[in-house]
Parts: structure tokens; C-alpha cells; sequence
């Protein structure tokens, strides 16, 4: 099956296989009606994650499956996922939240036309208020506005260009590699991040499911 070359959805995770099944049965329907490859970035869990991974494989060929030989915590296992796919865009995406039915069309519309983006920012349960879909050029305006929400690795879509540049080791063991190396890139270039107020990932709500406790050797967010 061919791919879509613009983004692929990598879903670092450790030891929640029951919020991965559900999170696979909700985004592979949207992932298949645009040939979006899913990674799933493992970071050697130790329950059924394999199973349930190698069960949704027979049902989505473009799923993929990386499982780390031994836990590297989360920010190397988010280093990991990020270098998997070959698309323009990488959309880092939590096991514990769901894309909107439309977030992946509307990303896909944007693409094309501007695809200069060092990053874009969605919305995270619509918890940022009152700041416009617009384009950042300006750090310190970007810094102000966003900087605490950048925190969120389900909020974040990065370029190839951003990830290849990448200083990953220098935010080892932070538990933020995902936020450093944005913050890194805009100190050092001149950039363009795109901000849209108009899609928002939102956690899974499902009562079936209880979200443990952070676990430091794996993902935490």
C-alpha cells in the first residue's frame, strides 16, 4: 500500500496496552482514508503490547512497529519515534489522546500550500483560550503566547527539517525533548511555526480505562 508523503503519526508508548488498542481502533479508520502511515515507538513494554500492536497490523498494513531491545526512557524512545517515518510532517501523538475526525484532512489542506512549517500547534482539550490561528516568526511572541502549551507532545507536528537538525542529546533525561528542541531551533533560526486554534486533540474518554501513574521510564504525557 502506498503511503502519504506528507505525515505520519508516531505514538511512542510503555505498558498501556489497553489505551493503545483503544487508540489504534479510533485512528486507524481516519489514518485509512488517507494512507497515513502509524508508528508505534515501544519502549520495551512488558505486558501485551506486541499482541495488540501485531492484532491491528493484519487490519492496517501501514502500521508500523518499533520495540526497543531495553526501556531508554521516554526521551530517547521520543527521539526514536520521531526518526521512524520518511514523511515531510510527524505528528507526535500521546497513547492517551484522540485526534479530531477532521484534524488529519485539515492538516493535510495545510500542507501543501505552506510547507515551510519548523512546526505546527494544535489545541490540547481546548485548553488554550482567546489566541487566533496564525503564524509565528517572532520567539519571543511565539514564547509568550504558546511556551507553556509546548509541553504537550500530542500538540506538536514537526517538519523532517526540524527533526534532522535535532540536538536530541543535549535533552536527555529532561522528560521535555520534545519541547527542547523547538525551543532550541527557534533560538538559533529563522523559522515559521504555524498555530491553529481550530483542531484540538482531546484525551480519551473512556471509562473502561484508567490512565496509570507517570512512569518515568516511559511515556509520561
Amino acid at each position: 500500500m502506498i503511503y502519504n508523503s506528507l505525515l505520519s503519526i508516531v505514538v511512542p508508548t510503555y505498558n498501556r496496552a489497553d489505551f493503545l488498542d483503544y487508540c489504534l481502533e479510533f485512528h486507524i479508520p481516519l489514518a485509512r482514508e488517507y494512507n497515513i502511515q502509524i508508528f508505534i515507538s515501544d519502549n520495551a513494554s512488558t505486558d501485551n503490547t506486541r499482541e495488540i500492536v501485531s492484532k491491528w497490523m493484519k487490519e492496517y498494513p501501514l502500521l508500523k512497529y518499533h520495540q526497543n531491545a531495553s526501556n531508554v526512557g521516554p526521551d530517547r524512545n521520543f527521539e526514536i519515534g520521531l526518526k521512524l517515518p520518511d514523511t515531510e510532517y510527524i505528528w507526535l501523538l500521546g497513547d492517551t489522546y484522540q485526534i479530531p475526525s477532521n484534524g488529519i484532512e485539515y492538516f493535510l489542506r495545510l500542507f501543501p500550500e505552506n510547507n515551510k512549517y519548523e512546526v505546527i500547534i494544535c489545541n490540547v482539550e481546548n485548553r488554550v483560550l482567546n489566541i487566533p490561528s496564525q503564524r509565528y516568526k517572532n520567539p519571543n511572541k511565539l514564547l509568550n503566547d504558546l511556551g507553556w502549551h509546548l509541553t504537550c507532545l500530542s500538540s506538536l507536528i514537526y517538519s523532517s527539517r526540524l527533526v534532522a537538525q535535532a540536538d536530541f542529546e543535549r535533552y536527555y533525561n529532561t522528560s521535555f525533548i520534545q519541547t527542547g528542541i523547538i525551543f532550541e531551533y527557534i533560538a538559533e533560526k529563522n523559522f515559521t511555526i504555524y498555530w491553529s486554534d481550530s483542531i484540538s486533540v482531546m484525551g480519551i474518554n473512556d471509562t473502561r480505562l484508567k490512565k496509570k501513574r507517570m512512569d518515568t521510564r516511559g511515556v509520561c504525557f
